[in-house]
């Protein structure tokens, strides 16, 4: 075998090109296969205003963030999408991020409940927790638009 004679500049540059074409296939095959069609599946989904679909460099994990739309019901979204993912994405990790249309008065009306439920689960004091609660949420009107 001579070694003298092969000239390694070349074959290094078909190496390359080789792995350069199996890596954009393989990427080609992994957004049109999997990527695209989770993104229109989740998209067609009747509660979800938006969904977008970004992928790690490795093509292992998958981020999901999904924008509910107002009359959302989490259960039936949740319950939808965790089909649609196993059937689609199988074998990768999965990171699904909910997103919704919240309000500056929610926000502050979750935040001031929230003493009292710690409150009531660490305590037992349920019938207190739900008089508070409900004093609390009498004087809230929302505007969902």
């Amino acid at each position: 075998m001579r070694l003298k004679n092969i000239c390694w500049l070349r074959l290094s540059l078909v190496a390359i090109a080789a792995f350069a074409v199996l890596f954009s296939g393989r990427f080609l095959w992994y957004k049109y296969s999997v990527v695209r069609p989770l993104e229109t599946e989740l998209q067609n989904t009747a509660e979800v205003e938006n969904a977008a679909i970004q992928t790690m460099l490795t093509g292992s994990s998958l981020n999901i963030t999904i924008l509910l739309k107002n009359n959302a019901s989490l259960p039936k979204v949740y319950s939808a999408i965790s089909q649609k993912t196993a059937l689609l994405a199988a074998g990768h990790q999965l990171s699904v991020e909910f997103r919704d249309h919240r309000c500056q008065e929610l926000e502050q009306l979750y935040y001031d409940i929230h003493y009292y439920l710690q409150e009531a689960i660490s305590v037992g004091n349920f019938p207190e927790m739900n008089a508070k609660v409900q004093q609390l949420s009498l004087g809230c009107v929302f505007k969902i638009s």
